[in-house]
């Protein structure tokens, strides 16, 4: 085998390494080459469909890239594995998820060292792929949740949007269900002087909630309108953990990793120029929501 398509190969997972070493074996040189031509356009494809996602200079090393899925393919329930995951230990990762389907109620696949992994076909998009590198390259903000508001900042299309939408809202409801118990369970927390942050946080956990089911294919009957989505990205952006995730894409940016912005994300900054330039002109009391008065 040529010493470039050996290279290649063994870059890859154990499994693609097996494969593509297989295939190889009968090849000429010539053929070698030509294979390994086309397995490197393959990468750079893949490269492209990721990159519009990440921070301008991401590396992307597709020689990371694993598609990993579970012995039993019966697994499809929302919520019941993670749809991707990156690992930089040196050792084996295991992923276990519960599945009552099985005999002892989990199932079990195990992560390679150092690799960026999408779980089960059906996530393995652009989306989750940039998702994972991110965390990989160190590119996520410092967090789960910087890391889900930067994937609806660089949302592509309608399916991006409504994702990564629900996802980061889901984030936000966790923290604020977490917050919302601590303050009504925990005598530290019972004092008057609490009262404006229980306030806060269940006007969070509203917030949350609303984007959260509003924005679910699985709920909604009809496509949710852009004009909505613009609407609830404003209320997400109103809620606390949110305003501090952005402290985390703040900082990313000094750091010269400024995170990806879709057409989306472009038109709502463009949109709230409008309509603070609109309310600029307007009259005071119409700013403030009453009516001119008469003299």
């Amino acid at each position: 085998m040529i010493e470039e398509l050996e290279t290649y190969i063994g870059k890859q997972g154990y499994g693609a390494q097996r494969f593509l070493t297989r295939a190889a074996k009968d090849m000429s040189e010539e053929q070698q080459r030509n294979f390994l031509g086309s397995l490197q356009l393959g990468d750079t494809e893949f490269q492209a469909e990721v990159a519009p996602y990440m921070p301008k200079g991401a590396e992307i090393d597709p020689s990371r890239a694993r598609l990993e899925t579970f012995p039993i393919q019966d697994i499809e329930g929302e919520g019941v594995a993670p749809k991707g995951l990156s690992w930089k230990g040196k050792d084996y990762e295991e992923l276990k998820v519960r599945d009552p389907n099985v005999p002892d109620g989990f199932q079990s696949i195990l992560i390679e060292p150092e690799t960026v992994n999408a779980i089960q076909a059906r996530n393995a998009n652009p989306q989750v792929w940039a998702h994972e590198y991110k965390h990989f390259e160190d590119s996520d903000g410092g967090s789960e949740y910087t890391n889900r508001l930067m994937d609806l900042m660089a949302a592509q299309n309608y399916g991006d949007v409504v994702t990564a939408m629900r996802s980061t809202a889901l984030e936000a409801l966790n923290i604020a269900t977490l917050r919302k118990f601590r303050l009504e369970t925990d005598p530290r927390y019972k004092g008057s002087e609490y009262d404006a942050e229980r306030r806060r946080v269940e006007r969070d956990h509203e917030l949350a909630t609303n984007i959260y089911t509003s924005v679910n294919p699985a709920v909604r009957e009809d496509k949710i309108s852009e004009g909505e989505l613009y609407d609830h990205l404003d209320n997400l952006f109103d809620i606390t953990s949110t305003k501090l995730a952005v402290l985390g894409i703040a900082g990313q940016t000094v750091r010269g990793n400024k995170p990806a912005e879709g057409r989306f994300f472009k038109n709502r900054k463009k949109r709230g120029k409008i309509n603070r330039t609109k309310e600029s002109k307007m009259p005071k009391n119409y700013r403030e929501g009453g009516r001119v008065r008469l003299i």
